[in-house]
């Protein structure tokens, strides 16, 4: 017998269909004006944030440039220069931290009781270790005696001593002139005595201006009687070396001092004296 089976059960009825509201102009505008004012809250955020960022970076970029006030030369500053004096050479500049050297002077009390130890030049700024007191200068024109030796000075007339432009540390030859001995029969002679000798300190008598030297082109004569500025100065007195030696080479000068003429050369290490020997007046006009 066949069987049969029930029709599937199906709805008789449909969904209904969905219904939209109308949408009003007003709310249209509400919502474009709401849309307008996040859009400007955002643009004035992100702006806010970026000039925070720039000002952030900025900060750290001009951390070291922040500008300090230093000291600059405006006219050449002579060497021996004192603190006094100074204020007509200078003037206080601003500058960028980071190109300010930690000895720059910021106040010319700084400089009490100094002098500069060597010329400045304009532009350049006005440094501590440029100046020193007259103790510390009077430390710097001396040298330690090597061990062994002693010191001895002489004093003689500027020529005599390379212009009286001798230092603290050269090196110096010793030539004598003596009225005779038994190497040259009697005959006054000259010769380079000693040799290499070692300059332990300089002293002399400040340099002045000359009496006589002709004025060119307006110039004053310098303290040499030369119109060259550059020119050293030449000191008006005596001067007195002070030189280094061993006791046989301070007998030799001692005598020499004592009994003839002495003059010192201006030496390098690699000075010679060869060729040296007791040069009498036929030497001369050989």
């Amino acid at each position: 017998m066949p069987s049969t089976s029930a029709p599937a059960w199906s709805p008789s009825w449909t969904d209904p269909p969905v219904r939209t509201l109308p949408t009003s102009p007003r709310s249209i505008v509400k919502k474009r004006i709401i849309g307008g004012l996040i859009a400007v809250l955002l643009a004035v955020v992100g702006t806010v944030l970026i000039l925070q960022y720039v000002s952030a970076a900025e900060s750290r970029a001009m951390g070291d440039a922040k500008a300090t006030s230093v000291y600059v030369v405006t006219t050449a500053v002579p060497a021996g220069t004192t603190a006094q004096q100074l204020p007509e050479y200078v003037e206080a500049t601003e500058y960028p931290a980071k190109a300010v050297p930690s000895d720059a002077v910021r106040s010319l009390t700084e400089l009490e009781g100094r002098v500069s130890t060597v010329e400045l030049q304009p532009g350049e700024q006005v440094l501590a270790s440029r100046f020193a007191t007259p103790e510390e200068l009077e430390e710097k024109r001396k040298v330690p005696v090597p061990k062994g030796l002693q010191e001895i000075s002489v004093a003689l007339a500027p020529q005599r001593v390379v212009g009286g432009q001798l230092e603290a540390g050269d090196l110096v030859g010793v030539f004598v002139s003596l009225e005779g001995a038994k190497k040259s029969k009697d005959i006054p002679f000259s010769q380079l005595a000693l040799h290499q000798v070692l300059v332990t300190q300089v002293q002399g008598l400040p340099a002045v201006e000359a009496e006589t030297g002709a004025k060119a082109d307006g110039q004053e004569p310098s303290a040499n009687g030369s119109t060259d500025p550059d020119a050293p100065a030449v000191p008006e007195d005596a001067v007195i070396v002070t030189l280094a030696l061993d006791t046989p080479d301070a007998e030799r000068l001692v005598y020499a001092q004592e009994f003839g003429l002495t003059w010192l050369s201006h030496q390098t290490k690699d000075t010679t004296d060869d060729g040296s020997r007791p040069v009498t007046k036929e030497e001369v006009h050989e």
